[in-house]
């Protein structure tokens, strides 16, 4: 069985739904519940230091607790749709600015996609992770910086 993160058409299944991202659409509220259920799987890869993440398969991360939450909610429905707009713009421009960078995930995306990414973040403890994750993906080539 084919997890949903490993699904190489996620970012276009998730930007053909687009009708469907509302919260109590059972359309959403089903592909919710189903990531829900990968969660485990999730974070023994993030353990291992990456994900499988559609299109872009391996991508370099790391499970990180951050209190309340941890790297594994980075990955909840609604980050995936944000994911399938930047890989459905991914042609129609160049330069990102991520403010509030956090951790990376999303400047590590969006730089294996592709994009020159600039990044901002406030939290030492968040920059050195960030940095972590940003060399782990290839630094200079995915083209963010923080």
């Amino acid at each position: 069985m084919t997890r949903i993160l490993d699904d190489v058409g996620l970012f276009a299944d998730l930007a053909r739904n687009h009708r469907h991202h509302a919260h109590t659409d059972s359309w959403w509220v089903n592909m919710d519940s189903l990531l829900c259920r990968e969660r485990e799987v999730l974070q023994h890869n993030l353990t291992d230091g990456h994900v499988t993440l559609g299109p872009l398969q391996e991508v370099p991360f790391t499970f990180v607790d951050m209190g309340a939450i941890s790297s594994v909610d980075l990955f909840g429905l609604d980050e995936l749709i944000i994911f399938a707009f930047y890989w459905s713009n991914r042609n129609r421009y160049r330069s990102i600015v991520d403010m509030g960078a956090n951790i990376g995930l999303h400047s590590v995306v969006l730089g294996l996609m592709g994009f020159e990414v600039r990044a901002f973040e406030p939290d030492p403890r968040h920059v050195e992770i960030f940095r972590g994750h940003i060399d782990e993906a290839g630094g200079e080539q995915t083209g963010a910086v923080a």
